[in-house]
């Protein structure tokens, strides 16, 4: 993976990211080091989820450590909240704001909402709630499409998409290039209209 991002490094000078799957966190932040990347995406940041491989922990103090000891400290830390794939009953009395007042004290850069499963977008409500509670970016993290960009780009600071852009917005389908070039049509419309209100 280190040599794919360093690869993909050295053709883009924009900002890029990385997040390895099933809270391999610290294994994002030294490969997001060794390749020169911006920022990573962190599930269970703060608080512990149920996941598909157990009981995930939260991570905050550990990787704010090792990326100090990486003097990699310019690596921006994404963390979702109440995060997709996931069960929550072990903060069930903590709402979306809780968590993210928690991930503030432990210095995140930016807060992730999301849906319950990949594909599905997240609901209004909960975005309303993260803006309303933090002035830190707040990113969509799931369900992006070309048709619910112009409902859903107001109400976050930016978006994370992936399987938009795959045949049939199917996951593990491989890269449709004609629905990637659609979602950046809607969307490039859709944010000079934003810009010129």
């Amino acid at each position: 993976m280190t040599k794919i991002v360093k690869a993909a490094r050295e053709k883009f000078d924009g900002p890029i990211g990385i997040q390895m799957l099933e809270a391999a966190n610290i294994t994002s932040l030294e490969i997001a080091a060794q390749a020169d990347l911006d920022y990573i995406r962190v599930e269970a940041y703060v608080f512990a989820h149920v996941g598909g491989s157990g009981i995930i922990n939260g991570s905050a103090g550990k990787l704010l450590r090792r990326r100090k000891e990486l003097q990699a400290e310019h690596i921006k830390v994404f963390a979702d909240v109440k995060k997709k794939h996931g069960s929550h009953s072990l903060t069930i009395d903590l709402e979306i704001e809780d968590e993210i007042m928690q991930a503030e004290f432990f210095l995140v850069d930016g807060v992730i909402v999301t849906s319950k499963f990949t594909g599905l977008n997240p609901d209004k409500t909960d975005l309303l709630k993260a803006k309303g509670a933090t002035t830190l970016p707040v990113l969509i993290g799931s369900g992006m499409t070309a048709e619910n960009i112009p409902e859903y780009l107001p109400l976050a600071d930016g978006f994370i998409v992936g399987s938009t852009f795959r045949r049939g917005g199917k996951f593990l389908e491989k890269l449709d290039s004609e629905r990637l070039n659609e979602f950046m049509k809607v969307f490039v419309a859709e944010r000079k209209h934003i810009l010129d209100k």
